[in-house]
């Protein structure tokens, strides 16, 4: 880890918090399905930087690493979803 771990944390809390910033935006031309696939996925997110937040170690970042992968699936269904409904 190139910041050790604290600083890690750190990284992935602050990249977290501008990703739901720009989300809001992109949320904002979306349609209903899309909006709560960006909120459910959001979720995820928070959910995984509790972990990482708890945790600040590296195995800690590798049981919330389901949760981000998970959060691109949902955002990619429902966007999607929301192109084809």
């Amino acid at each position: 880890m190139l910041y050790g771990e604290q600083g890690t944390v750190i990284w992935v809390v602050v990249c977290t918090a501008l990703h739901g910033i720009v989300a809001l935006f992109f949320a904002g031309v979306m349609g209903p399905v899309g909006r709560m696939g960006i909120f459910v996925g959001f979720l995820l997110l928070v959910a995984a930087n509790v972990i990482i937040i708890r945790g600040g170690t590296p195995e800690a970042g590798m049981r919330a690493l389901p949760l981000f992968h998970g959060a691109i699936v949902v955002y990619a269904v429902s966007i999607l979803l929301e192109f084809f409904v």
